[in-house]
């Protein structure tokens, strides 16, 4: 049987039969390395603000308690930085609030 393995945009294939204990362990490292639960704060990006741009200002400021001028000049920059180190079930609401309202797309960046 054998087993392919992505990591890395690397794609590994390996033989169960003849497993190599080298390959295994260092592949495991990497992809336990890359798993999302490993991350307890994320910085949270608007990267599309969606089509309808009022509801993307009016949602801006319920989630990040920003002005008017403040939550417009973020909804208009591409990559926007809406917050630093947001812990993950806010980060979740956040993106459910902003999905509903508006569509927007946000881009969340881990951080230990």
């Amino acid at each position: 049987m054998k087993i392919s393995v992505e990591a890395n945009r690397n794609k590994f294939e390996f033989d169960m039969c003849n497993p190599d204990k080298v390959a295994i362990d260092s592949i495991c490292r990497i992809i336990r390395a890359q798993a999302p639960h490993q991350f307890t704060h994320w910085d949270v990006y608007l990267q599309e603000p969606g089509l309808m741009k009022i509801n993307v200002i009016k949602a801006i400021r319920t989630i990040t308690h920003l002005g008017l001028k403040e939550a417009k000049e973020m909804a208009e920059t591409p990559n926007a930085l809406l917050a630093k180190r947001v812990d993950e079930k806010q980060a979740e609401v956040w993106r459910n609030e902003l999905e509903a309202a508006c569509n927007a797309k946000l881009r969340f960046e881990g951080v230990k």
